[in-house]
């Protein structure tokens, strides 16, 4: 019995996924409260930390998650949450299917496929520096789909992409922590792949950016980086770099697109001077 267990520990490698979370907090929580099981009272310190990563990953944010099954059960083994009771939770909660090993040739043919169609979608043209190999796949999948979703949904900032964007450049050899970035008219807009586990790149992202983009067409473009301006000051409805006028711009941009609602709440005069702006173009 011992072995087995052992060998579906040492088989717990796959990624963690919120569904399986969810399961595993439920049966916790009920285990947890219910006076005739084994574990009752056992297991409260560990639930705060499994509601956490469940919260992380419904917001798309699991920096400083354990990213497999069987590093969180040993983070929960370090932590003293479940010292014995932990072989108890591997029998009953099954873990995730391990995903499919691909090989890497068809992987390569995979990103190859997906550069093409992302070279296809762009109104510019694709600059690649570096290598795009198979741990950018995913990164490669999500810019697809975030050109494909701003092409589909947003009009405007679409007609920004197609009137200023003259170059992407996918970079797998930046530093930094930027995702993205776009600095100046006639310059590329830089996506920065990181490799396995980056999940950043998304429309609201490719919009955010196109809002700099936008800035650069405006007549006043200087003054918006001016003290005076609205931007750069309160009111905020984000939390993304308030205080950089430039990036408060950008994040309103995005938000007229995305969370109107939110923006013509939080800072409705931002909101009526997008509104102003948007309708020029």
């Amino acid at each position: 019995m011992a072995e087995r267990v052992a060998a579906r520990y040492a088989a717990a490698a796959a990624p963690i996924t919120l569904p399986w979370l969810k399961k595993l907090l439920a049966y916790m929580v009920k285990a947890n409260v219910d006076e005739q099981s084994e574990w009752s009272g056992s297991w409260t310190l560990a639930i705060h930390d499994v509601e956490r990563m469940v919260r992380l990953f419904q917001n798309d944010d699991t920096y400083d998650v354990p990213k497999t099954v069987s590093e969180f059960y040993t983070r929960l083994e370090e932590r003293g949450y479940l010292p014995a009771e932990l072989l108890g939770l591997v029998k009953r909660i099954p873990v995730p299917r391990p995903p499919r090993v691909i090989p890497e040739g068809v992987l390569q043919a995979k990103v190859d496929a997906a550069v093409d169609t992302l070279r296809g979608l762009l109104p510019g043209s694709l600059q690649i520096h570096g290598e795009v190999e198979p741990v950018h796949l995913d990164e490669i999948l999500r810019l697809v789909r975030a050109v494909q979703t701003v092409k589909a949904r947003y009009p405007v900032p679409w007609k920004v992409m197609e009137k200023v964007v003259r170059m992407v450049r996918l970079n797998t050899r930046g530093h930094g922590t930027a995702r993205a970035y776009w600095t100046m008219p006639s310059s590329p807009l830089v996506v920065n792949l990181r490799g396995k586990g980056a999940v950043e790149i998304s429309a609201g992202m490719l919009v955010h950016e196109l809002g700099h983009a936008f800035q650069d067409l405006q007549p006043d473009t200087q003054q918006i980086d001016g003290w005076e301006r609205a931007y750069g000051n309160p009111p905020f409805s984000h939390g993304y770099l308030q205080g950089r006028s430039v990036e408060d711009f950008a994040e309103c941009f995005r938000q007229f697109f995305l969370e109107r609602t939110q923006l013509k709440s939080k800072a409705p005069v931002k909101y009526q001077d997008m509104l102003d702006r948007v309708q020029r173009l």
